[in-house]
């Protein structure tokens, strides 16, 4: 709705949980993203179309990208990983044991990192006493542990995006380092034109849009496998500067991605 009211045809594309697909976040075709782009440029008459995702989608939106030569324009990836993960599963949690791949290509899963499969009940004990309080439990030191030991194969192939990418990030992203993440994407794309990298250094894995209420921005409660409130890091203020500047850089990109860099202030 965002970028309807600014003029810009939109398409907010559902991909699990939703109506009559797939109630679980894993073994999702990435061919469902490249279809519904096609449909879109084509039943809207576009000359121009710009993926963006956040989070989860935020992968997906690169690894699509990286995947499909020719099929946008442009990508912007909010808070994203460097990497190919594994699946959510069924509900909010499953995670944590999921143990296939969010993503197909062709029928084939996409190589992804792994959760570890089994956790030891003190890190279980952990996170049920820190889910109980706020700012509730940070997701990303395990994330960050995790991405740390991945081996290089599992990474998303950003240097095969042949078009502009805006990738937003977090510093105090409390769900996964997502900070990081853009550093290890810049490094891999070091030689691709048009790639730009914007870090807030006080916001964290969610800052919604310009003018709402930020003080319960740092954190969610979730209701499902995982029952407490989650830490997604930031403070009100980083999160409300976020928002503002973030939107703002989006929409300059949006315009025109090949000189965005012109606008750029860190």
């Amino acid at each position: 709705r965002r970028f309807a009211a600014q003029g810009y045809p939109s398409l907010a594309l559902a991909y699990f949980k939703h109506d009559d697909l797939r109630s679980s976040g894993s073994n999702i075709p990435l061919e469902y993203f490249a279809e519904a782009l096609e449909w879109f440029r084509e039943a809207q008459s576009l000359d121009r179309v710009v993926l963006m995702g956040r989070s989860r989608g935020g992968e997906a939106a690169l690894l699509v990208a990286s995947e499909f030569s020719g099929l946008v324009d442009a990508v912007i990836a909010q808070v994203p990983s460097h990497l190919v993960n594994n699946g959510e599963g069924e509900q909010w949690g499953d995670w944590l044991s999921d143990p296939d791949s969010m993503w197909t290509r062709s029928g084939a899963p996409v190589a992804h990192v792994h959760y570890p499969p089994s956790q030891t009940r003190s890190t279980i004990e952990r996170r049920e006493r820190s889910a109980r309080q706020l700012p509730g439990y940070a997701v990303a030191p395990e994330y960050g542990q995790l991405w740390q030991d991945a081996e290089r194969r599992f990474e998303i192939a950003v240097e095969r995006i042949q078009v502009p990418v805006l990738i937003q990030a977090g510093a105090l992203d409390g769900i996964w380092p997502s900070a990081w993440a853009a550093q290890r994407l810049a490094k891999r794309c070091r030689s691709c034109a048009h790639w730009y990298t914007e870090v807030f250094d006080e916001a964290g894995h969610a800052w919604g849009l310009p003018g709402e209420v930020t003080t319960t921005r740092p954190f969610a409660h979730v209701r499902q496998r995982f029952v407490g409130f989650l830490s997604l890091g930031g403070t009100p203020r980083g999160t409300a500067q976020a928002a503002r500047e973030g939107w703002r850089s989006i929409d300059l990109f949006i315009r025109n991605p090949e000189s965005w860099g012109d606008h750029y202030r860190h």
